[in-house]
């Protein structure tokens, strides 16, 4: 069984770990400490789901949308690290699994993803914490699920990801401006790349194969 792991640093110390399991959808949190190198569970979601899209904003993780009994789902929960406790949020425009999320000025972008499961989606919503609304941004170039996602200087990378059935593995690398809401077509990577994940370093973002990634077609 394929085990989806999703982990965000929101306390200096701390690294946070949110599971999921594919197609069925399981409710795992944990929290490591990076000093004492314990483990320690925390509450579950309220919604089982695997392939849901999260990202961290003021010290709180929101998950997004995901696959739960084979169906995508719209859901977002918030969860408080102060009070290990999980609040629902206004669903999405649309049910998306297998989506990513980035976090630029403390708006959260879900990208991409597959409605209903396997067609990939253009999709782009931007998510505001703080009136708890969703606003439709321009679509994605490329009907993607699966892709890398990262943040540099305020705009939004996109890295590879899935298309349509037969489904093929792209090299594909995309910019997004969130002032301008224009996408913009990068460099190739050097290897098609589905199920990756990025990290960034200053102003380079890395793509984590050796962790996540399968190379395609």
């Amino acid at each position: 069984m394929k085990i989806q792991k999703t982990a965000h640093n929101i306390k200096r110390n701390f690294i946070w770990l949110l599971v999921g399991l594919t197609f069925i959808g399981l409710l795992g949190l944990a929290s490591i400490s990076l000093a004492e190198d314990v483990w320690t569970k925390k509450a579950d979601m309220p919604t089982a789901r695997a392939l849901f899209a999260a990202a961290v904003v003021d010290g709180k993780i929101y998950a997004f949308g995901g696959l739960a009994n084979w169906a995508a789902l719209s859901t977002v929960e918030v969860y408080d690290a102060k009070t290990d406790t999980w609040e629902k949020k206004a669903n999405m425009p649309n049910a998306i699994c297998d989506l990513s999320a980035a976090v630029v000025n403390g708006e959260i972008y879900v990208v991409g993803g597959q409605t209903p499961i396997n067609v990939p989606t253009k999709i782009v919503a931007v998510y505001n914490p703080k009136t708890d609304t969703w606003m439709r941004k321009a679509d994605l170039p490329i009907a993607t699920m699966g892709m890398g996602i990262g943040v540099v200087n305020g705009k939004i990378y996109t890295v590879g990801g899935g298309t349509l059935i037969p489904e093929e593995h792209i090299a594909t690398v995309q910019e997004y401006a969130p002032l301008t809401d224009k996408w913009t077509r990068k460099t190739d990577m050097p290897t098609p790349r589905g199920c990756c994940y990025m990290a960034r370093w200053s102003t380079i973002i890395f793509m984590l194969l050796a962790v996540g990634g399968m190379k395609g077609p």
